[in-house]
This record gives C-alpha cells, structure tokens and sequence, in this order.
C-alpha cells in the first residue's frame, strides 16, 4: 500500500515516473485511501488535453470510499461536467466499487428520465443498463431492477435488461457458493 502512495506522490512530481497501462490502478488504489488523490486525479482530468488520460481519471474516481464524493462522481456523469460518450465510464467505475454498486443502480432509477434522454435510440442507453446494474449481486436487487425496468423495456433495451438480470444471477450465485470460502480466507488474512 505504502508503494502505490509514494508512486503517486512521485507520479504527482514528474507524471513520467508511471507507464500510462498502469495509471488507473494507480489512481484507483489511492483514490480508495485518500480523498486528496480524488482531488489530485479530478484535478489531472480537469487540466490534461489527452483524452486517453481523462478516461483513465474517469473510471479510478469510482473507487473512492466516500458516499459524498461517490454521489458527487455519479451526479458528473448527467451535470455536463463530462462528456456524454465518457459517462458509461463514470458510472462504471462507482458500479465496480463494493461500496457503490447499489448506489450506481439508485442514481440510474432515480435519473431514469434524464439518462434515457440523453441516450435513447443509441447503443449506449443499453450499455448504460448493463453498467449501473453489474455490481449488483443479491436476488432482491435483481428483482428490483426486474420490476424497474419491466415496464420500461422497448425493443431496443430488451437485450441489455436480459442480459443485466443474467448477470445479476450469475453473479449472487457466484456469491452464493463462495461467500463461505471468501469469509474463511478473509479471517485467515486480515
């Protein structure tokens, strides 16, 4: 842990000190630990003029363990802080992270209107439904997204919503056979 602090800190000094593959686990890792680094890494996606480099900002702000700032990294991805075409990664990220996986599929009910607007008649509307549901790992958050976007399905979602509730199940069953041996090597390693 310690490395990847002081590889940031260095990174922070002469951004050629980390190979660009390797950025956003760096800033995801410190992200996780420190809210100066999301400052640090909104900072860098404010000011860099390589797109690749704001992709990699995007997707690390995710990883951050406040609900504030979580809740302020989703609102970005609808607030035209970020570019349209690059908030599926802003919600991923949150998605991917344990803490915010839930949080991620209530900003996408709760903004429905808004993200179908933006979105509709694109792939990237069902591409937004697979992302803000694939952190989702228990079969009452499955039935939730069921009875949620049921009644919302059109032609061009019915794919993304099936395949989101497989996913959903793959997932909590994953979670099912597992939690005990994952429970067992997290007593034996902490």
């Amino acid at each position: 842990m310690q490395t990847s602090l002081d590889k940031f800190d260095e990174f922070l000094q002469n951004n050629d000190t980390v190979v660009p593959d390797l950025r956003t686990t760096l800033y995801a890792v410190n992200i996780r630990y420190s809210k100066k680094a999301y400052v640090k890494v909104k900072e860098i996606y404010n000011t860099t003029q390589l797109n690749e480099e704001k992709l990699r900002c995007l997707r690390s702000l995710g990883a951050v363990h406040d609900d504030n700032y979580l809740k302020k990294t989703l609102e970005s991805s609808i607030n035209g802080e970020v570019r349209s075409q690059d908030a599926m990664l802003v919600i991923m990220g949150v998605a991917d992270n344990p803490r915010g996986a839930l949080m991620a599929w209530e900003f996408f009910k709760d903004n429905y209107e808004t993200i179908k607007q933006k979105y509709d008649g694109s792939v990237l509307f069902g591409r937004m439904i697979k992302v803000a549901t694939q952190g989702l790992v228990y079969q009452s958050e499955e039935q939730d997204v069921k009875q949620f976007l049921e009644s919302r399905e059109t032609p061009a979602t019915k794919r993304s919503i099936a395949q989101a509730l497989e996913m959903i199940k793959l997932n909590a069953r994953w979670l099912e056979r597992s939690k005990g041996e994952i429970e067992e090597w997290l007593r034996n390693n902490s």
